[in-house]
């Protein structure tokens, strides 16, 4: 595939399309063979160098792009590298560095090192970082294989989209400094480290959060069971008080006193005097009906003893009405 060549070098500086003369005037050579180049500048076609009178080499576009590469990093000493992510077990995709922006100490282009030939060696004070940038060559198997036995941490470079579309500094500038979109871990030395700290930490958090929800369940238990015991004692103290004002029921089968299915359950000596019946000599008993008068009393508090009896709180509120 002929790519179209984006930089020439001009008195041994790299140079863009728009920085030269068309034609032979642009006084340039080609980066990779040393070849003559021509500046390319139609209307209609993209403008970019060109060997003249020689047949495209191999490499001149990738090493042009190394080379301009390594002009922007010297330039502005930094690079912005992605994220690294990886997947940790149960918990999934997990982020193990964040992006970050070291600075450059050094630049070195297309040094053999082992087996493989990097595109860019970048050191940041002692720590070493491989750039391959890919156009359309990416990291095979063997190559990573190959990385990996250095143990020198690598990232790609995606350069692909450039084959349809014009490049030049700026946007090289920006997409190896600035972006992290076309930048991906190939390989990271540290991946091992990073992957059992950051599983410490998860299975830490993991532990914390199971302790968390036991000392709330704890909690809840102990809580709801001082409520019960609460609730229960508060129960026996209104019944141990309930018992000083019960009365008892009396089953009668009267005539016209309010029967039901044949019975009247009756209470005793009324304090409101609902009812009365003569028991002769000019006395009367004075009653309640349960159902009828008992049941609607502001007094009453419900039945105990299974049907034995009621709680009648009538003298009670009368004796705290007196204390108020």
């Amino acid at each position: 595939m002929n790519l179209k060549l984006p930089f020439g070098l001009k008195d041994g500086k790299l140079v863009e399309i728009s920085e030269v003369e068309r034609g032979l005037n642009c006084d340039c050579t080609c980066p990779c063979c040393g070849s003559k180049l021509i500046a390319r500048k139609g209307e209609h076609k993209v403008a970019h160098f060109a060997h003249y009178q020689n047949p495209e080499c191999e490499h001149g576009f990738e090493t042009a792009l190394h080379l301009a590469a390594k002009s922007i990093l010297e330039q502005r000493r930094e690079i912005r590298l992605p994220e690294l992510r990886h997947d940790i077990g149960r918990f999934g995709q997990q982020k193990l560095t964040e992006v970050c922006f070291p600075k450059v100490t050094e630049v070195i282009v297309e040094r053999r090192l082992g087996d493989i030939v990097p595109d860019l060696l970048l050191d940041f004070n002692g720590q070493q970082l491989l750039v391959e940038i890919a156009v359309t060559h990416f990291v095979d198997s063997e190559k990573l294989a190959k990385i990996k036995a250095l143990g020198i941490s690598t990232i790609e470079v995606d350069l692909s989209r450039f084959l349809k579309e014009p490049l030049d500094f700026q946007q090289l500038t920006v997409i190896l400094i600035e972006r992290v979109e076309q930048k991906t871990w190939v390989f990271n030395a540290k991946l091992g480290d990073l992957l059992r700290k950051k599983q410490e930490e998860l299975e830490a958090a993991e532990k914390r959060e199971r302790l968390e929800q036991e000392e709330n369940t704890r909690r809840r238990r102990e809580e709801w069971e001082k409520s019960q015991r609460k609730e229960m004692e508060e129960k026996d103290q209104r019944e141990k008080f309930y018992q000083v004002y019960k009365k008892s029921i009396v089953v009668r089968r009267p005539k016209n006193l309010g029967s039901f299915n044949g019975e009247a359950l009756h209470v005793d000596d009324c304090p409101l005097k609902m009812n009365a019946y003569h028991i002769g000599g000019g006395f009367y008993n004075y009653f309640a009906n349960v159902n009828i008068d008992c049941r609607r009393c502001d007094h009453y508090r419900g039945m105990r003893d299974d049907m034995a009896s009621i709680v009648c709180l009538h003298d009670y509120h009368v004796k705290k009405n007196k204390a108020e």
